[in-house]
């Protein structure tokens, strides 16, 4: 970094220079490699009520599970085989 160029720790930026970033990101991935078909996931378990009792925020690309966030009230904990509702294929003692 020469003088010109300053270094900043943000709490809260700005959505568009996150969005920049995000977009130079993509830019430069689309060269270099096919396309990941990304697609945003958002899964909730719900009790009988319609309470979520479990919910997993992430996005799939290139073949991959990406989460984010992943959530599970003692309600879910309860619930035998909660993981592999949430995220099919996990293994039964989760």
């Amino acid at each position: 970094m020469d003088d010109s160029n300053r270094l900043t720790l943000e709490e809260t930026p700005d959505a568009n220079d996150l969005n920049f970033v995000r977009e130079r990101l993509n830019e430069f991935n689309r060269l270099h490699v096919e396309d990941d078909h990304h697609k945003l996931l958002t899964i909730f378990l719900r009790d009988h009520q319609g309470t979520i009792v479990a919910g997993l925020v992430g996005a799939t690309y290139w073949g991959w599970l990406h989460v984010e966030l992943l959530r599970v009230d003692k309600e879910g904990f309860s619930n035998p085989g909660f993981c592999g509702t949430i995220i099919p294929g996990t293994p039964s003692f989760c």
